[in-house]
């Protein structure tokens, strides 16, 4: 069971905690998601399809995402879920968030982050009990699975198209975040 520290709408922890299956949105009270676009040298993003065993979403595929545990950063929990998920160990990559959307609807202040990583896809190892497998996508493909209509909940209308306005510019985030990587010397 994971325990959550809970914040407020502008991402300051609250000083309370809740675990997670027990937690429920109440208003001005909200955790903390993040969300991985894992970068290869070529561009292209690596998701995953959830297990079809899970209670929400089950067969759905999806960037890696979860939650932030209690005492951790939002950049700590990035490293633990994508080793947790697939079995890759990124503390060495180059990463940072590239945006930042409040959830109301369910009490969610979901951060997006970008990883840049050779890892090829043979070396993913998938966490049976969350991910059924991995694949890299174009992001294209992904601003193609994510508008999808079915994807969304009713009243996510604008969360949605928060998201896909992020997913159109990974591209460009992408361009500039390798760029200057590889200005610094740094090799992916």
């Amino acid at each position: 069971m994971e325990l959550l520290d809970l914040y407020n709408e502008k991402g300051e922890r609250l000083g309370r905690t809740a675990w997670r299956s027990d937690w429920r949105q109440r208003d001005g009270e909200y955790v903390k998601v993040v969300h991985v676009f894992l970068m290869n040298p070529e561009g292209r993003i690596l998701i995953q399809q959830r297990t079809f065993t899970k209670q929400t979403w089950p067969g759905m595929w999806s960037i890696l995402g979860g939650f932030v545990a209690s005492r951790e950063e939002p950049a700590q929990a990035v490293i633990r879920e994508t080793a947790e998920e697939y079995g890759i160990d990124i503390s060495d990559c180059p990463r940072r968030m590239v945006g930042r959307i409040v959830h109301r609807l369910r009490g969610a202040i979901m951060e997006y982050w970008m990883v840049l990583s050779d890892t090829p896809i043979k070396a993913v190892v998938c966490q049976p009990e969350e991910v059924a497998c991995a694949a890299y996508v174009t992001s294209e493909a992904l601003l193609a699975l994510y508008a999808s209509p079915d994807r969304w909940e009713p009243g996510e209308g604008r969360y949605r198209d928060l998201v896909l306005e992020l997913i159109a510019r990974i591209p460009q985030i992408f361009a500039d975040f390798s760029g200057e990587n590889s200005a610094a010397g740094r090799q992916l």
